[in-house]
């Protein structure tokens, strides 16, 4: 049921996406022109004849069985109206039953990954619908869909822009708003990633859902100083070298340093833990010579001592004081090499 499900959410993220045209085609702005009334019409279809509130519903109700709520203290509660009775309401909690607990041909984990994926899916296509400029133009508002004599009850049962976007501030803000205080404003981009592809003069957002090590170790030190690190450095001399560059890094060293992070993470203790230890000792590390510096900053007088080394009275007890006269008669004429007084006091005393 869930592979059916994912396969039918796939079909809708793809319905959205764009053919590439040549600029340099005789008939572009013509082809562009048809792409942009085949984008409107789909908006169109998909406004109408979703609905917001089980994309929402869904995606609170996949997210609470997903392994991103092992810990029940991050589960997001769904949302009902009291005063409103619905059957078989998809707001309804969903409880794990037994025999999928227990099942040993359909793991648990791969049951919790595929419920993650839904959500990130429904998410999609709650934002790609939501946020899709094609909304704002004229041409929405005058572009009519050819149907067959629709019921009473079945014209009712068409959506409207007014209910996406009543379900957007009441169930799917809700959530985002409830992940965010849980967790972090970052968490969900290590979970649910889009990017923008340039498509002729057009703009086309696509989505997917992050891989399993970026997810799994969202919350890795070691990872989120690398990530830290390329912010920082990436060459930002024009846009073409910034997004060359920071592909060149995450192609080149990010991608296999979070896989070797994440199967060492696989591995017995405490080879699972090399990446924590790592991170310890940077931090201890920092730690101990913060509190060095702070005890010898008060007693610290300087490199250089405020007594001549030609004054100094050098007493040493020893049975046999001639040796240690011999052994001082070299520093004797090294102070006297560099302009001290010869009568400087070195005394061996037996």
């Amino acid at each position: 049921m869930r592979f059916a499900e994912v396969a039918a959410l796939r079909f809708l993220l793809s319905l959205l996406e764009e053919e590439e045209l040549d600029q340099n085609d005789s008939d572009y702005a013509e082809q562009q022109l048809l792409v942009v009334e085949h984008k409107t019409l789909t908006i169109k279809r998909m406004v109408e004849e979703l609905k917001p509130k089980i994309l929402c519903d869904k995606i609170i109700t996949h997210w609470n069985l997903s392994p991103e709520v092992d810990d029940p203290q991050y589960e997001v509660e769904p949302i009902q109206d009291d005063d409103e009775v619905i059957e078989n309401d998809t707001a309804e909690r969903v409880i794990r039953p037994k025999r999928e607990v227990q099942c040993e041909t359909y793991l648990l984990l791969d049951q919790k990954d595929h419920c993650l994926e839904i959500c990130a899916l429904c998410y999609s296509v709650f934002n790609a619908v939501i946020t899709a400029p094609e909304l704002k133009t004229s041409l929405f508002q005058e572009v009519v869909i050819e149907r067959p004599q629709l019921s009473e009850k079945d014209t009712e049962s068409l959506s409207s822009n007014t209910h996406w976007q009543l379900y957007k501030s009441k169930v799917y803000d809700h959530f985002i708003d409830k992940v965010l205080k849980l967790h972090n404003k970052k968490y969900l981009h290590f979970l649910f990633g889009q990017v923008e592809i340039v498509r002729g003069s057009r703009l086309q957002k696509m989505f997917f859902l992050v891989p399993r090590p970026v997810r799994v170790l969202k919350n890795h030190s070691l990872i989120h100083q690398w990530q830290e690190d390329c912010l920082t450095n990436v060459d930002r001399t024009s846009p073409e070298a910034q997004i060359d560059n920071f592909a060149e890094l995450v192609m080149g060293q990010y991608i296999s340093f979070v896989r070797t992070q994440f199967s060492l993470s696989q591995k017995p203790w405490p080879f699972n833990r090399a990446g924590e230890a790592d991170s310890f000792c940077v931090a201890a590390t920092m730690v101990t010579t913060t509190i060095i510096n702070g005890i010898m900053i008060p007693v610290y007088a300087g490199s250089y001592s405020h007594t001549l080394f030609g004054t100094w009275s050098c007493t040493t007890r020893s049975t046999s004081g001639s040796i240690f006269s011999g052994a001082l008669r070299p520093c004797t004429l090294f102070f006297q090499w560099y302009g001290y007084s010869s009568t400087s006091s070195l005394t061996v005393g037996g």
